[in-house]
């Protein structure tokens, strides 16, 4: 059970609820800077801005590459790096025990006065295994990474959300899935987009010349790559110029590349790897249009990205992209897992250049008017007290309602 006890009438109070001030928060991220990717990206810029509101903020990630050190420090902003992956796979009980007591050291001596999950893995074991060396309350955030209703109803992920104190989603689409697969989490649920910082550099006109298609993300089969290229063909009969830009790497890759080659459009695609965080805005700028082809998707950052560069959007009409694009205003939503209709799409913007400029300048505004980072970082804010709050009137007579001045070494 949870430890707050919300109430489905506490969600009408979360929009007028003061926001959290001076909080230690922990932030578990199962991946993180440097990681690349929607998730990474989001916790470390959710991170910064908390700590820049006075909040104290201390990581607990994943630790996958041996070369990336076990503790360093983000500014001033600690980051503590496990070997979770390896401790669970390893079926040795000893190491685990260990790290399990390294993390409960950890928690015990940071005291967070909350616990904020970003992201979601095997790494959550640990969470749950040492909740109660400092008991927190607990909010979840889904980013999309993956189906949450396709995960067994004993998995660790399923226990999480029937006891987190507060569960948010990125769409309402992806919330409606998480309440029929945990009905439990639904009187203490919400929606807080996704987001990210809108990049410094202002947008450009519409790049004349060749036309550019950009992918870019993560190259795995929920992305639907396949599905761009498939489309090509199609697209080059009518725009023989047009350019597929494919920003970005994953298990797909061979595969994708074998695929050019055979629908032999490979002169016309271009796979440029990873593009570093600093770099998007730039790539995105040098585009006529963003494609996004997912099979799956929550709420995909490259889609605001794209609109803070005044760019339109191609997108196959799944999870939560519904929400973020308007069909025929910003962008051109189209059916899934078709590459038929893909190609249609691309097609019918291409032959109207100035539907494409309308749509770029409509989605900058939408971007830029609705999805805001600090929005974001206001309504997390009010959580963080709610929950606090509901927990502090629940245990007073049990414990303090604030926490003594904690000692040791901090990232200068």
């Amino acid at each position: 059970m949870s430890t707050s006890g919300i109430t489905p009438g506490d969600r009408s109070r979360v929009d007028s609820a003061p926001r959290a001030r001076g909080m230690r928060i922990l932030l578990w991220a199962e991946l993180f800077w440097p990681h690349i990717g929607g998730g990474p990206q989001f916790s470390a810029e959710l991170a910064d801005a908390l700590q820049e509101r006075g909040h104290e903020l201390l990581v607990i990630t994943r630790q996958d590459d041996p070369l990336l050190p076990s503790t360093e420090c983000l500014g001033r902003i600690p980051i503590h790096r496990f070997p979770f992956h390896q401790a669970l796979s390893g079926g040795d009980i000893g190491p685990l025990a260990k790290l399990r007591q390294r993390v409960a050291d950890l928690k015990r001596h940071f005291a967070p006065d909350v616990i904020h999950t970003t992201s979601f893995g095997a790494s959550m074991f640990f969470q749950s295994a040492t909740r109660h060396v400092h008991p927190s309350p607990l909010l979840v955030t889904l980013l999309g990474e993956g189906d949450p209703a396709g995960a067994d109803v004993d998995s660790v992920l399923h226990r999480a959300l029937e006891n987190a104190d507060w569960v948010t989603a990125p769409s309402q689409a992806t919330l409606d899935d998480v309440r029929r697969w945990v009905p439990k989490c639904s009187s203490r649920s919400s929606v807080v987009r996704s987001g990210t910082i809108a990049p410094t550099i202002e947008p450009l006109p519409l790049p004349a010349g060749d036309p550019s298609l950009l992918f870019l993300g993560r190259l795995d089969h929920v992305k639907g790559v396949d599905l761009a290229l498939s489309a090509l063909p199609k697209i080059l009969r009518k725009h023989p110029s047009a350019q597929l830009v494919i920003a970005g790497d994953g298990p797909e890759r061979g595969s994708l590349e074998s695929q050019a080659q055979e629908l032999g459009v490979n002169q016309a695609v271009r796979f440029i790897g990873w593009v570093g965080v600093d770099d998007v805005a730039e790539v995105i700028r040098g585009a006529s249009m963003v494609i996004l082809p997912s099979r799956a998707d929550a709420f995909p950052l490259v889609g605001l990205q794209a609109g803070f560069m005044a760019r339109p959007t191609v997108a196959a009409s799944v999870g939560g992209i519904p929400e973020l694009l308007v069909h025929g205003e910003t962008g051109w939503l189209v059916e899934p897992q078709c590459a038929e209709a893909l190609a249609e799409g691309v097609v019918r913007l291409l032959d109207d250049p100035q539907l494409m400029h309308r749509m770029g300048q409509a989605a900058h505004k939408r971007c830029t008017d609705m999805f805001g980072f600090d929005r974001i970082v206001d309504e997390y804010e009010r959580l963080y007290a709610l929950i606090v709050s509901k927990q502090q009137s629940g245990t007073q007579e049990k414990r303090p309602t604030s926490v003594p001045p904690r000692k040791g070494k901090t990232c200068e």
